[in-house]
């Protein structure tokens, strides 16, 4: 998988979420 793409899709999911959501963090 691409880093760049996954944090970017992490970000965009943190974004469009309320609720915090470190788990792309963590992995």
């Amino acid at each position: 998988i691409n880093l760049t793409n996954y944090i970017v899709e992490c970000i965009t999911k943190f974004s469009s979420s309320y609720r915090p959501d470190f788990d792309c963090f963590c992995q």
